[in-house]
């Protein structure tokens, strides 16, 4: 039997466990807190989505590991 999801929405200044999953428009574009903290990625987020083709269309998800040097402020 398959292990239980458990998904929580908490604010970026919790001490985050596990993945951490963004929100963001068609556009490709982020909510003021996602994009303080993505920030220090430069176009990072944009490259990887052109890579992959992602279209952030609705439902649609891009995975990526956790560049090296980004910090979120509570994993620091």
């Amino acid at each position: 039997m398959p292990a239980t999801l458990t998904l929580e929405f908490q604010p970026f200044s919790a001490r985050p466990k596990g993945v951490l999953i963004m929100f963001c428009d068609d556009g490709l574009k982020f909510g003021a807190a996602a994009r303080a903290v993505l920030d220090p990625a430069g176009d990072l987020i944009k490259r990887a989505a052109e890579a992959e083709g992602f279209k952030a269309k609705h439902g649609s998800a891009l995975e990526m590991w956790r560049p090296p040097g980004l910090r979120f402020p509570a994993w620091s």
